[in-house]
């Protein structure tokens, strides 16, 4: 059986940074007769300039054709951005055009994002007669109206909400990263779709080593790592770390984004909490195991009754730390691994007092709640045992 994963924004790489859609096509590989990774040069990252359609490489025994296309240098909203969807599935389907017929798939997956390859992939399955799974990492475009970013009376609405049924419609098989995607579908319409949930992952061959913990630090140390932007909240660390000056709690923020250095600013006067710059994925997996509480915040959206699955939560329960997220969705993997705490989103006063409250657990019982995620994860949450499933649920 050849299969197709397409996914504009998939990035592959041989040192451990690819993301969850070249891994799963990576086990997958193994286990089967074919996999093909379909991607785009305007993914975001940096690519020699060519003439050529496409580029055909191999990762690890992974068959990956790049599709040609003009290089993003910023990857919000924006005209660039989204003439580069555009050419993207003009490009696709040349791709297909030129295919010889006895490379052609049996099944193809749609990944978003971007919603129009949805579209794309439902008309060659009309030509081509392969089956057609889609899979969903955000509920898109509902999460843009919900955060301001586009207005349900407007075009660009219509014409994603009507591209995104129209790829459910067509396909045969969904697949989500959203626990609770299969209720959202019957919202819409679609009330006996074949679903299944492959949540996040990690891959088992870049997994971090355990630290052994330390003697007990004086300091009990908070930390937070990742974009620092309007949707991450992280403004309420700080509000809690004003609230909890005079206690022996340590804030420490790791990352990049638009309100960083204003954050800094604002808060340049409180003296336990600190921002920290941009380091790599390896470096980060150390750093989080030097954390006695890791924490991440998400707005009060309805769009979260139906969960989430985030990378951050991954790489927080290989750390062994235990996990305080304020969030008011669907509650999963954080409680299933009984790794820590959901709280009440979008309330900082009640943030710093749980905060202090868990800074007044023993150490012994703080790093068993650690390990519970660690081992959670490694039982459920590698991407070679997702993969897996993920083959199952094609074969089906």
């Amino acid at each position: 059986m050849k299969i197709f994963y397409i996914s504009k924004y998939a990035t592959p790489s041989k040192d451990g940074n690819s993301d969850r859609k070249y891994i799963l096509s990576k086990y997958m590989n193994r286990h089967t007769d074919k996999v093909t990774l379909i991607y785009s040069r305007s993914n975001g990252k940096k690519y020699k300039s060519s003439l050529k359609l496409f580029q055909k490489e191999i990762f690890e025994g992974l068959e990956c054709i790049r599709i040609n296309g003009i290089t993003l240098k910023q990857m919000g909203v924006n005209f660039r951005r989204m003439f580069s969807w555009i050419q993207f599935e003009i490009n696709l389907f040349l791709f297909f055009i030129f295919l010889p017929k006895s490379k052609r798939p049996d099944v193809v997956i749609a990944s978003s994002f971007s919603l129009f390859t949805f579209y794309t992939v439902a008309i060659l399955k009309k030509i081509y007669k392969f089956k057609m799974l889609v899979e969903v990492r955000d509920i898109c475009p509902q999460t843009e109206v919900e955060f301001g970013r586009i207005k349900e009376s407007g075009i660009i609405y219509k014409i994603f909400k009507y591209i995104e049924l129209f790829g459910y419609k067509h396909a045969d098989k969904i697949f989500s990263t959203i626990p609770k995607f299969d209720d959202y579908l019957k919202t819409q319409g679609f009330l006996d779709k074949d679903f299944l949930c492959i949540p996040q992952g990690f891959d088992r061959e870049y997994i971090p080593s355990l630290k052994t913990k330390g003697a007990p630090n004086e300091n009990f140390t908070v930390m937070y790592a990742g974009t620092i932007g309007e949707v991450n909240l992280v403004e309420e660390i700080c509000i809690a770390a004003e609230q909890l000056q005079n206690t022996n709690i340590r804030f420490i923020v790791y990352g990049d984004g638009p309100l960083k250095e204003n954050l800094r600013q604002k808060y340049s006067h409180l003296q336990n909490l600190d921002f920290k710059g941009i380091v790599s994925k390896r470096e980060i997996a150390e750093i989080l195991m030097e954390a006695d509480l890791l924490v991440n915040m998400w707005a009060d959206k309805s769009v979260y009754q139906y969960g989430v699955s985030p990378n951050k939560w991954i790489d927080y329960m290989l750390a062994a730390v235990p996990v305080l997220v304020t969030y008011n969705g669907h509650q999963s993997i954080i409680n299933e691994a009984g790794c820590g705490w959901f709280i009440k989103a979008n309330d900082p006063k009640l943030m710093a007092e749980k905060i202090l409250e868990i800074s007044k657990m023993s150490p012994t019982e703080l790093r068993q709640i650690g390990l519970n995620g660690r081992k959670y994860a490694i039982e459920n949450l590698d991407y070679e045992i997702l993969a897996n499933k993920l083959l199952n649920f094609i074969y089906e």
